[in-house]
């Protein structure tokens, strides 16, 4: 940004005439000023094009050179007697040009256009000279030229190959290596320091990547470049030094703000402001969702007499076969996989003459991987045949789930009302993302805008998407550039108003598809290198085993021991009292890969079988029937009272009501089955429980004592409270003493017959 006094000045339209304008050539290192005709100086510079496209921006400039009188070519000119000028014949492009004008200016030199004011040189513009255009007026050769930035390279570079990245990052800082825009920018032609890319994070901070992102051979770098930003919901241009910028909507922190005023004074003319209305109210994004999966076994190789049952690919690699021009091919169950495990997992034996196999330690493969495809071919340097019996590449297949869409408005609409805005982007690829993109879109192509047009002073220093303050009569707001036309005497902007967004209500409608990539095969098997399923029909489950419960049923069954295994599925018939089917449901449930189901239903018995449907799609032998019974419980189940036991149907559950004693049959209640192992007092009858039915071990603290009463061994606690009188009578009576026994005691006392006695004694 310039100083203070230069925004200063350029406040005086007086100063206008004092900027003067460059031209160098950097790639020979010339000043090529005094060939240009300033005249037709006009630097336009836009953020999209009238079809809404990224295309460079773009200089149109005249050069005037004298004829050199030792050019080859000759140019014949006619002059016109009665309208007295010089007829301009044909353009000839740069084969024809001179090797004098070459040196001077040619295709693809990097040319720069500078404004000096008030002792500041600020580029206005750096581009790539292109379609260069020669003519002959009179004594001068006219060349014209195009001069583009420098993202116009990215169209003319293409990728040499296909190339797949999986996981990176739309730019973060902190990660250049594994950034797709920073590394596009970079094989356009950008260095280092003029590139400036904006971070691109999700609202709550954490960066969007890309899950799977493939540049395909022979497509433009800058296509697939702009593609990014436009999955971004960003920008694409370069500013006056050459700087590649790229912003984003999802990141408006970034905005450069200038303290620049367009007021009285630096406003030449007013042009027209006018409102952008839109004719659509909500967007629609379409999607394709990849979605990693748990690693496994992503290449099966298999021979002509392949073993799927049991897992042998029974490839036979021949005796001294040291040489082999032979390759499989390779390819993966999905057309990408994460985390490729290059080392293949190898089995091989030797097929011994009693028909017994000895398995052998073998390396002597050959293969080749890349992300989507790969070829292995096989040796033998042994005197014997070696078959080959696994060989699996392992890795994350990533899943791709098509037609996704994601649907929002601010507004409340009839069906009748909408007015659909629909984008795709190969690289919006999660619904996260899909969603960020639709909020944003809606603001760019659903929200009015109102725009601004007018000519102020010559301001070389302003950029696009920069925000500046009009204050001009009874206007006093921030404004966004989105449009420069720059010439050497003054500057035409068009703006719109600047704007932080946020979304006014969220109104999301998300549609997921369920359904797979056509080419997604799962666990499939491989033959001479294609992916191929088993045809034959799976066999019937085993071990299938009911499980009665209480309003509905669960069944077990064994799982196949087979790899191409897509789904179970049970079937359920209803049983009459007569144990035939009653009609009152037949019905079919699938179970995925599971094992194991629990229906719910009504009770009463029911008939259950179990089949496979397999990868290609066949169903299997249903499993022999089994009767699972659903069970529900009451009062008369439990041969007690009805009001007893009370059924809460809606948890599943049973609730203690009353529970009188002729109820409990038992000799005996275990203290764990008594709430909190206590009876109250005032539940049992006096006299109706006896010492006998209290059952106590020879060691308690409390026994059963001869006579029938209850002897009382250990007394434990601190304290002993004694409610109303204790009788003692004739010899019984209570000895105190100050040990743990008689023996150990030095002091005891005793109350006996109505007599308190102290003794005393050596231990």
């Amino acid at each position: 940004m310039v100083d203070e006094e230069y925004i200063k000045c350029s406040y005086q339209e007086e100063n206008n005439i004092k900027h003067k304008i460059t031209f160098f050539n950097i790639t020979k290192n010339i000043d090529i000023t005094d060939y240009v005709e300033n005249e037709t100086l006009n630097i336009n510079k836009f953020i999209t094009n009238e079809s809404n496209s990224i295309s460079p921006n773009s200089v149109s400039l005249e050069l005037k050179f004298p004829d050199f009188e030792d050019i080859d070519e000759k140019i014949i000119t006619f002059f016109d007697e009665s309208d007295k000028y010089f007829s301009e014949l044909e353009g000839y492009f740069d084969e024809n040009i001179s090797e004098k004008i070459k040196n001077i200016v040619e295709k693809d030199d990097e040319v720069v256009i500078y404004d000096i004011f008030n002792n500041t040189k600020l580029e206005l513009f750096t581009g790539i000279v292109k379609n260069p255009v020669v003519r002959q007026e009179h004594l001068y050769k006219i060349l014209t030229v195009e001069i583009k930035d420098k993202t116009v390279l990215g169209y003319y570079k293409r990728f040499e190959k296909d190339e797949v990245y999986q996981g990176h990052y739309f730019y973060n800082s902190s990660d250049k290596e594994h950034s797709l825009l920073y590394n596009l920018a970079k094989r356009i032609g950008f260095d280092e320091d003029k590139i400036e890319i904006e971070e691109i994070k999700y609202s709550i901070g954490d960066y969007i990547r890309v899950p799977v992102a493939k540049f395909e051979k022979e497509k433009k770098i800058m296509e697939e470049l702009a593609e990014l930003v436009k999955a971004a919901v960003g920008s694409v241009y370069v500013t006056g030094d050459g700087t590649l910028k790229i912003t984003s909507l999802i990141n408006q922190k970034d905005t450069r703000k200038l303290d620049y005023e367009l007021k009285k004074g630096n406003v030449l003319s007013y042009l027209e402001e006018w409102i952008d209305e839109k004719e659509n109210n909500k967007v629609e994004v379409t999607f394709s969702e990849n979605k990693t999966e748990p690693r496994q076994a992503v290449f099966i190789l298999a021979g002509q007499n392949m073993d799927y049952e049991r897992d042998d690919a029974k490839i036979k690699v021949p005796a001294n076969t040291t040489e082999n021009d032979i390759y499989w091919k390779i390819e993966y169950m999905t057309e990408y996989v994460n985390n490729l495990e290059t080392t293949p997992e190898v089995v091989a034996y030797k097929a011994n003459s009693d028909g017994t196999k000895t398995y052998v330690s073998y390396n002597e493969y050959d293969v080749e991987l890349t992300n989507t495809e790969g070829k292995v071919k096989f040796l033998n340097s042994d005197g014997t045949d070696i078959f080959i019996e696994k060989f699996k590449i392992y890795g994350e297949p990533i899943k791709l789930y098509e037609n996704n869409t994601v649907s929002y408005t601010e507004k409340v609409l009839e069906d009748h009302e909408v007015e659909l805005y629909t984008y795709e982007n190969k690289y919006v690829q999660e619904l996260r993302h899909a969603q960020e993109v639709a909020k944003y879109l809606y603001y760019i192509n659903c929200r009015e805008q109102k725009h601004y047009k007018l000519i102020v002073n010559a301001a070389p220093f302003l950029e696009l998407e920069d925000v500046v303050n009009l204050k001009f009569e009874d206007r006093d707001k921030k404004i966004q550039l989105i449009n420069i036309s720059q010439t050497g005497s003054q500057t035409e902007i068009e703006a719109v108003d600047f704007n932080i967004y946020q979304p006014a209500a969220e109104h999301f409608e998300t549609e997921k598809s369920n359904l797979f990539d056509k080419d997604y095969l799962n666990n499939g098997y491989v033959e001479y290198g294609n992916i191929k399923y088993p045809t034959d029909k799976p066999p019937a489950p085993i071990g299938v085993t009911p499980e009665h419960q209480f309003l509905g049923f669960g069944v077990r069954w064994q799982a196949l021991e087979r790899t191409d295994i897509k789904e179970y599925v049970i079937y359920v018939k209803s049983l009459g009292s007569n144990g035939l089917p009653d009609g009152r449901l037949d019905t079919k449930f699938g179970c995925g890969n599971a094992t194991y189901k629990i229906v719910t239903a009504e009770p009463g018995s029911y008939e259950v079988k179990v089949a496979a449907i397999s990868q290609a799609g066949i169903e299997g032998d249903l499993s022999t029937a089994v009767v699972a019974n659903s069970i529900k419980v009451d009062g008369t189940a439990l041969n007690v009272d009805g009001d007893s036991i009370i059924v809460d149907t809606s948890n599943h559950s049973l609730v203690l009501g009353k529970v009188y004693a002729k109820n409990i049959t038992s000799n005996s209640i275990l203290s764990n089955m008594i709430a909190a192992n206590q009876i109250d007092a005032n539940h049992v009858k006096a006299n109706t429980i006896t010492t006998d039915k209290i059952l106590f071990g020879a060691g308690d603290a409390i026994q059963k004592g001869p006579g029938g009463g209850i002897v009382i061994k250990t007394l434990d606690g601190n304290n002993l409270s004694v409610v109303g009188m204790t009788n003692i009578y004739g010899t019984s009576g209570l000895t105190v003493y100050n040990n743990l026994s008689d023996e150990s005691s030095t002091h005891k006392t005793v109350i006996q017959g109505g007599q308190i006695i102290f003794y005393e004694r050596s231990p």
